[in-house]
């Protein structure tokens, strides 16, 4: 009798939480998505501020990279000079 009992609440159990439609559709927790959060313009100049930091918060440098005064060499006291740290 209290196999018979077991099985049946197993299945009515198992039945129960398969009626939950919504359950899979969750909002990811770890990122924001676009239907979120872009609502109003200042949250578009946030977006586009946090853009502008990436190179920052990579060591990345471009000086003068993208014209005729680009350094072709490796050399650190060019990186140096490049960074605007000259010491």
């Amino acid at each position: 009798m209290k196999k018979g009992l077991y099985i049946s609440i197993t299945i009515l159990l198992i039945l129960v939480s398969a009626c939950q439609k919504d359950f899979l559709d969750r909002v990811p927790q770890d990122s924001i998505s676009t239907e979120v959060f872009f609502k109003t313009e200042e949250d578009l100049k946030l977006y586009t501020n946090g853009l502008l930091s990436i190179p920052n918060a990579w060591g990345l440098y471009l000086a003068d990279q993208g014209s005729d005064n680009a350094a072709t060499t490796g050399a650190v006291e060019i990186k140096t000079i490049m960074t605007g740290n000259p010491t």
